[in-house]
């Protein structure tokens, strides 16, 4: 688009309507990476975004001197800007009679051809209905509509493939005068709901002009602006007819936030059209949001309805966070937000296994054992139960897991369902199961009180936590009570025998462990009240001490299955990437911290083999550390269960996270190369082990003993950050986060696929029916499987994620969010600073509300420098080793912009609920 050119804009800009909706582009500039022009007008010179200029070309062009001021081009060029209207403009209707029942009479099209729009077209289609036929239900084909317009029956090909051309637009539901019906039927507007949709149109104008004023002002450069104006709904003097349409304008505009898109129940005057001629009701809703509430340009459309939404009182939190919950989940295909009915149906359709006594023969009784189920609050879905006895020299732990492979077998229709989700995702609002409700929280659920099918692992340690027996059964329990957290510690604070003995057995399996003990949170909120509640989840004992035991089931599954010799799955933790690492240092450096993480010869070595290999390959952006924290602690460091109970409510409090970083490694599936698999504990010896382990805990432990609570917690990040993700692969090459040399998910088959896989292979290998000619899985399938599950896995806690963050967001609306808050900078970019506001909420700075100059970042993402001074080599020599040398060199001057730990004031300008972030500027800006 070049000045001079003649342009289209958008219908109602400006308070211009067709056919004046015409201007000559005077200009175009850039600001903050976004297109905008200055056009000449009918009301003068204004400013427009790429995206408000129409697909209409016209072949006219005009010469604009540089050197004319915004009056002198006016006055030039205004005159030739009406004739181009007069010229090109058409008006899509007029109104030429209140008397005749059919109000509304088009000026067909000139061309004796073809028609020059779709209304022309539709005119003379609805005059020959009403002449010949009287039905407007009568359904037409293509070619019959063809035969209509050009009165030559059959039509030409390229009189038909002109008429296909023109009812492109129609195929989309409720757009344009035409109806398509299975492929080639079509129907025809009536009338009567064409003047419907007129008069709708008429009337939402109106309301926009009553809630939504305009002035014009002259910018710096003396070209005239217009701004827009909100009116509150009280002031605004609406009729009751006007608020009626008001509240239909907030039920579409939810609509389109929940479902990116507006449905086929909406439309105008009543009818099924919601785009007609050049009105289309998603831009009127975007505008009249944006307009508003003064968000033009800040927010994308969605997240301005949603403030319009607020503002007028037509949500609450709660409300607003269910809405963006289901437009996350509908843009994933392998997630539904309601339950198949079907596949309840067939779930519905099992006995109790009590009323199966066939069953129960097969299976260990294990109904005398003591059992009882440790969750967070509000858990229904009961995958795991324990038992526990001291024995002669040491201690017996059972662990129950829901035996819900016998349920769901393989290649049956329920078997479909859970593989294409694979995971469960949890919400705010609630949880989408992977298996049907009657399933994960009834019948496989190991709820109290009733007889449930299980698979058991029997563990016998000595008293200083070695397993000396490992016993596997198909069996049958009945648990005693489902219990929480809060309920075990409150019994362990009062030293209940049971309890205490259980404890003792998890503090001593606890100082054998000899993966990394990170400390995480849990961010829970509650969509019970309208306003949301959030409450900050720390692991208390008992969740530490139920970890253990999911753990050590785990290895025991993972080292039977590994034993066994037959193709299996196993969830592995790769070894950290030297490049990670010498990052971490210089991050530790530029926080001005003598923490180091030093690589013995054997790491290095191991290191730079992976290092080229991965470097050879590429690598994929990946979220960061931060979002995984963010996002519930669902990191892969941890094991079995979820974390936490002793809940910190954190009233009025809120968090954005910003969802990708610049460099993160990829870690999972297929796009581990074989160079980089070969590398992990399970294939070094227990001395090299403790050498690569033994850096990394002693980090972590150093981290828990600075008394800063802020920099201990930017610190704790960026150690987080040398550690890639855990995924589930058919090649066991360990758990570098716990540890572990074997591992392999078992203890959730409610929610997560793969451990449906892992029981089935367990069931093989007990039965004796799985040979390495004939295993359960073959190593081709579990391929395809482990990617996948692995996929699925990530993609759910991105939507856990992006909902958590939105509804962080929509609390920092709150009064206490709106002063200057004190944030830490937690990482450096160039394209920004990002920031952790009351250790919960992470922004971003854009750098060029920092500055204009030219901007610097070191490779480990830890400062941001501007120069006073041109010297290219800068860039090369500038790292977190050199940067304080620097300052006061008088050949090469340079100032710090930013750096990690760095302490600043912000305040917040705007809030992208949709994606769950928040943009910051400094205070003083």
């Amino acid at each position: 688009m070049k000045p001079g050119n003649l342009i289209e804009f958008t219908s109602g800009l400006f308070g211009i309507q067709p056919p004046e909706n015409m201007a000559f582009v005077v200009n175009r500039s850039t600001r903050k990476k976004i297109v905008y022009f200055k056009v000449l007008t009918t009301k003068g010179i204004r400013e427009i975004r790429a995206h408000q200029i129409t697909k209409r070309k016209f072949n006219l062009n005009v010469e604009i001197s540089r050197s004319l001021s915004a009056k002198e081009i006016e006055k030039k060029l205004l005159p030739r800007l009406k004739d181009s209207i007069n010229r090109f403009g058409s008006t899509p209707f007029k109104i030429v009679s209140k008397t005749r029942r059919d109000p509304i009479s088009v000026t067909e099209s000139k061309d004796k051809d073809h028609p020059s729009s779709e209304h022309d077209f539709w005119i003379k289609i609805v005059k020959y209905i009403r002449n010949q036929i009287s039905n407007f239900e009568e359904t037409f084909t293509q070619q019959k509509l063809s035969s209509i317009w050009y009165e030559n029956d059959p039509p030409s090909f390229d009189q038909y493939t002109a008429i296909e051309d023109l009812l492109k637009e129609s195929f989309s539901p409720g757009v344009g005068y035409f109806d398509v019906i299975n492929k080639d039927k079509w129907i025809t507007l009536h009338p009567d709901d064409y003047s419907k949709i007129l008069n709708e149109i008429k009337a939402l104008e109106r309301l926009r002009e009553k809630l939504v004023e305009t002035e014009d002002y002259e910018d710096e450069e003396g070209y005239t602006q217009t701004r827009h104006i909100p009116v509150g709904i009280k002031y605004a003097g609406l009729s009751p007819e006007e608020f009626e349409l008001l509240n239909n304008i907030q039920i579409w505009m939810s609509d389109l936030v929940q479902h990116g898109r507006l449905g086929k129940g909406i439309g105008l005057g009543g009818t099924r059209i919601h785009q007609l001629d050049k009105f289309a009701l998603s831009q009127y809703l975007r505008f009249m949001a944006e307009d508003w509430t003064e968000t033009r340009n800040l927010l994308q459309p969605a997240s301005a309805m949603t403030e319009f939404l607020f503002r007028t009182d037509f949500w609450t939190e709660s409300e607003a966070l269910e809405a963006m919950a289901k437009r996350a989940v509908e843009q994933d295909i392998t997630f539904t937000w309601e339950v198949d009915s079907e596949m309840e149906e067939l779930a519905v359709s099992f006995s109790e296994p009590i009323n199966t006594p066939e069953v129960l023969e097969s299976r260990k009784d294990l109904t005398n054992l003591l059992a009882y189920t440790v969750d967070p609050e509000g858990a229904r879905d009961f995958d795991q139960a324990l038992s526990f006895s001291r024995i002669e020299n040491g201690f017996e732990l059972w662990v129950h897991i829901a035996d819900v492979s016998h349920y769901v077998t393989r290649g049956s229709d329920l078997d479909d369902y859970a593989k294409q989700r694979a995971t469960a995702v949890y919400l705010p609002s609630r949880g989408l199961p992977m298996n049907p409700p009657a399933l994960s929280t009834g019948l496989c659920a190991l709820q109290a009180g009733v007889i449930r099918l299980c698979l058991s692992i029997r563990l016998e340690f000595d008293n200083y936590g070695s397993r000396r027996k490992c016993e596997f059964y198909e069996g049958f329990v009945h648990v005693k009570a489902n219990l929480t957290y809060e309920y075990v510690d409150e019994q362990l604070e009062k030293e209940d025998p049971y309890w205490t003995g259980m404890l003792e057995l998890g503090n001593i399996l606890r100082k054998r462990f000899r993966g990394l003990n990170v400390e995480t949170t849990e961010t829970r909120m509650s969509t019970r009240n309208p306003l949301l509640e959030v409450a900050v989840a720390e692991r208390s004992v008992s969740s530490e001490m139920n970890e253990m035991f999911m753990i050590a089931a785990n290895e025991a599954v993972g080292e039977r299955l590994r034993d066994s010799g037959l193709p299996a799955i196993y969830r592995c933790h790769p070894l950290p990437d030297k490049p990670d690492v010498e990052k971490f240092n210089d991050q530790m450096k530029a926080l001005g911290l003598n923490v180091q993480v030093e690589l013995p010869k054997i790491i290095n070595s191991i290191s730079q083999t992976i290092t080229s290999e991965t470097d050879a390959n590429g690598g994929e952006e990946e979220e960061s550390v931060l979002d995984m924290l963010k996002s519930g602690g669902k990191l892969s460091l941890t094991a079995g269960g979820l974390l936490s109970t002793k809940q910190k409510k954190k009233k009025k409090q809120s968090s954005v996270e910003e969802s990708k970083n610049n460099q993160e490694k990829e870690s999972q599936g297929k796009s581990k190369n074989v160079t980089v698999l070969l590398h992990g504990l399970a294939t070094m010896s227990l001395a090299d082990q403790e050498i690569w382990m033994k850096p990394f805990r002693d980090v972590l432990e150093q981290v828990k003993k600075v008394e800063d609570p802020v920099i201990q917690k930017v610190m704790h990040l960026t150690t987080l950050g040398m550690f890639g993700r855990a995924f589930y692969t058919k090649d066991n090459i360990g758990h570098f986060g716990l540890g572990s040399t074997c591992y392999s998910h078992f203890t959730a088959p409610i929610r997560r696929y793969s451990d449906i896989i892992a029981h089935r292979i367990l069931k093989s290998i007990l039965h004796g029916t799985a040979t390495k000619e004939n295993p359960e899985y073959s190593s081709d399938e579990l391929e395809e499987l482990t990617e996948y599950c692995s996929t699925q896995s990530q993609k759910a806690e991105k939507i856990e994620f992006k909902i958590k963050g939105a509804g962080l967001v929509l609390m920092t609306r709150r009064p206490e969010w709106r002063t200057n808050l004190s944030a830490v900078i937690v990482k450096v970019l160039p394209r920004g600073i990002f920031v952790l506001i009351r250790e919960i909420v992470e922004g971003r700075i854009n750098m060029r509300e920092l500055t204009k100059d030219e901007i610097i970042v070191d490779p480990s993402e830890s400062i941001a420098f501007t120069k006073k001074r041109e010297n290219a080599q800068i860039k090369h020599i500038l790292t977190s080793n050199d940067w304080q040398e620097m300052l006061d060199d008088e050949n090469e001057p340079i100032e710090v912009l930013a750096r990690l730990g760095q302490f600043i004031t912000v305040k917040i300008v705007a809030r992208d609920y949709i994606e769950g972030k928040v943009a910051l500027i400094p205070a003083n800006y």
